[in-house]
Parts: structure tokens; sequence; C-alpha cells
């Protein structure tokens, strides 16, 4: 389950008692930017998971410049614009990579938000990820 989210803005979208694993995006290039961001859950808006477990989820970006953000999930205002918000509660994020070529930057293997997005994080383990757990958070 490859989970996009575009919310309006003041539009809550919860998720409860689900499984958000095994998805891959990948994304190259040869002259320009190669950018994957949200293998797993990517949020432009305002997203509560509750007892979700997003596990297993992997990006990689092949190129001479770009980004890989966010093997789990990326949180960032990219469509919308602000407010952008992630609640995290008693969800588990584990497992998740990113990576990418010599000139891709590589964050957030396990979750990675951008400025000005918010992360509130309850009793929600974030492990195991590479190359790291958590970018701006």
């Amino acid at each position: 389950l490859l989970l996009a989210l575009a919310v309006f803005p003041a539009m809550v979208l919860t998720v409860r008692d689900s499984t958000i694993a095994g998805n891959t995006a990948s994304a190259s290039s040869s002259t320009g930017s190669a950018d994957v961001q949200g293998a797993g859950v990517f949020n432009d808006g305002l997203l509560t998971l509750i007892d979700v477990t997003v596990n297993g989820n992997s990006g990689k970006a092949a190129g001479p410049s770009g980004t890989a953000q966010g093997g789990g999930i990326w949180s960032g205002a990219n469509v919308t614009g602000p407010p952008v918000r992630l609640t995290l509660q008693h969800t588990t994020v584990t497992r998740n990579s990113m990576v990418g070529g010599s000139g891709i930057k590589v964050q957030g293997g396990g979750l990675f938000s951008a400025p000005p997005a918010t992360v509130v994080l309850r009793d929600s383990p974030i492990t195991r990820n590479v190359p790291d757990q958590c970018s701006g958070c």
C-alpha cells in the first residue's frame, strides 16, 4: 500500500490499525536531478497514524544531483503548502531505507520532515532504518 496524501487544508486524515510495507520508489537521471520522497508514505497535509506499522519500504535515487528522503515517511509542504503536521500514535517505523548515488543527498531512512512541517510522536519508535532514523524531527 503506497499512501500518497495531499489533504486539503484543515482536514485531518487518520489511518488506524494498518500496515504500510514493502513499497519502493526510485528516480534516475543521467543529466539532471533525481529526487525520491516518501517510499512508504508521502504526507502533504494533516495526517495521523494510529497503531500503524511502516516497515520495509525503500527508495533509491541515481543521478548527478538530487535527494532521497523518507524511506518510510516523508512529510512536508510540497504541493498544498502549510499547514503540514504528522502525528504518530502507537506507530512503529522500522527497517525502511533510502539510498543514493554519489551526487544524491540521502536523509531520513525512517522519517523525513521538511520545515515548516511538524511531527508529533506519541509512543512511536523509529528504529533500524538506513541511513538514519529521522531527519527534521
